[in-house]
C-alpha cells in the first residue's frame, strides 16, 4: 500500500520535469522507479555500485575528490 501511494504521489510531480528516463538509485528505489516509469510510460534504468547488479551492465567511471569510482 505504501508503494502504491508513493508512486501515485510521484506520478503527479514528474511530468512537468519532462525526464527522458527514470533512474532507480540503490536497491530499494528500484521498486518505485520501475513502477513510476511504467505508469508514465518512460524508460527506466537502475544505478548501483559496481558488482551489485547481475547481467549485462554499462559502467561509468568518475572522479571523486581523492580517488575514482
Amino acid at each position: 500500500m505504501i508503494v502504491k501511494a508513493t508512486v501515485s504521489a510521484l506520478r503527479d510531480l514528474v511530468p512537468p520535469i519532462k525526464p527522458d528516463i527514470i533512474a532507480g538509485i540503490g536497491a530499494l528505489s528500484f521498486i518505485f522507479a520501475l513502477q513510476l516509469a511504467m505508469k508514465l510510460e518512460f524508460g527506466a534504468t537502475m544505478v548501483r555500485k559496481a558488482g551489485k547488479l547481475s547481467g549485462e551492465m554499462l559502467e561509468q567511471f568518475y572522479a571523486l575528490e581523492f580517488n575514482e569510482a
